[in-house]
């Protein structure tokens, strides 16, 4: 395996084997075939600028150094290089939908390397580099969807990371998401809902102070006021054509979001319950109960409390729901009759 030809893999013939053994023990594997981390990183790098080697070793390749970045990269201009070599395969790779396979690793790795990393060098810049990168990627809607999807959940993690440096590209995000006719649209949804949750919701104070002492300045004037209202709204009227799980997730987002701001009122999403309530689905008939926790009688009136009871003795006996639905709503209902039909109570 010493032997690095020109015509194979660093992991060798049996790449998945290799694989496996690295995962195991990577000290081991490196001692093996003689090689330091660096030189594996930079040899790696090169397996996946080969044409001939295959797409599923090279997105082992990517998954080692997603997986083990810490112990491979420990020198700032290592992680730059690495980086950037990665942004420059992506933007060879060209377009296409069986380039996705590729594509979407790419993004992910470089997100996990930057996000993993402990040392006390800074790494703004290539933050910065790598947040200029997704955001062009996110903008291009020729671009395959399922690659634009995994950029803006890297986003979505970055401003989880270090609230508030997309504070500036909401209006652009949004706008993007509305020229997108494909499923990523419901990816731009959740980022920005992640991006207003952190304009309002000031949490993780230790990365925001991280952020400030690296000179990334989230607080930087976005030239023109958000309004959340108009934010929340659009992101209502895109709810009844997303799936369940993308629904859930925003809506969850939306009720964090109202509940924290004082520029919104419960009664946002008064014409939305309806939809809710008539709902068969366990995540959606769940948020009805969430919204009913967080806002009570701010939001629902008391008819609205007992149809929401009514709808969901009505579930518990419906025939096409599997048993552990029904028995998940007649715990609900044995729950409010408990409490005087009084929806108060929490969910695990």
């Amino acid at each position: 395996m010493g032997d690095k030809s020109a015509n194979r893999s660093i992991l060798g013939n049996d790449w998945f084997q290799s694989f496996s053994k690295f995962r195991l023990n990577h000290a081991s594997f490196l001692d093996e075939i003689k090689l330091t981390r660096d030189a594996f990183c930079l040899d790696v790098l090169k397996d996946l600028y080969k044409d001939h080697i295959d797409v599923q070793c090279k997105n082992c390749l990517l998954l080692l150094l997603q997986e083990h970045s810490t112990y491979l990269i420990r020198d700032i201009n290592l992680l730059v290089h690495v980086v950037g070599s990665l942004t420059n395969l992506f933007c060879v790779l060209g377009k296409g939908s069986e380039k996705r396979l590729l594509k979407s690793p790419i993004i992910m790795t470089i997100t996990s390397i930057l996000l993993a990393w402990t040392s006390e060098d800074d790494i703004s810049k290539p933050i910065l580099n790598s947040k200029a990168f997704f955001l062009k990627v996110i903008y291009d809607t020729t671009e395959d969807f399922v690659v634009i999807s995994t950029a803006c959940k890297c986003l979505e993690e970055v401003e989880i990371f270090y609230p508030g440096i997309l504070k500036s590209e909401v209006k652009d995000i949004i706008a993007a998401c509305e020229r997108h006719t494909s499923p990523a649209f419901q990816s731009y949804s959740l980022l920005i809902c992640t991006i207003i949750r952190n304009m309002i919701c000031t949490k993780n104070l230790y990365n925001k102070k991280i952020l400030q002492d690296s000179e990334l300045n989230i607080e930087e004037d976005c030239g023109e006021e958000i309004h959340i209202f108009s934010v929340v709204s659009y992101l209502l009227d895109l709810l009844p054509v997303m799936t369940y799980t993308a629904a859930y997730k925003v809506l969850k987002d939306l009720i964090c979001i109202v509940k924290n701001s004082s520029e919104l009122l419960p009664t946002t999403f008064k014409l939305f319950l309806p939809r809710l309530f008539m709902s068969s689905e366990v995540p959606l008939l769940h948020l009805s109960f969430d919204l009913l926790q967080t806002f009570g009688l701010d939001l629902f009136s008391v008819q609205e409390e007992k149809f929401l009871l009514k709808q969901v003795g009505i579930l518990s006996t419906h025939p096409c729901l599997t048993s552990s639905h029904k028995l998940l709503y007649l715990d609900w209902m044995k729950d409010c009759v408990a409490k005087q039909n009084v929806f108060t109570f929490s969910f695990p």
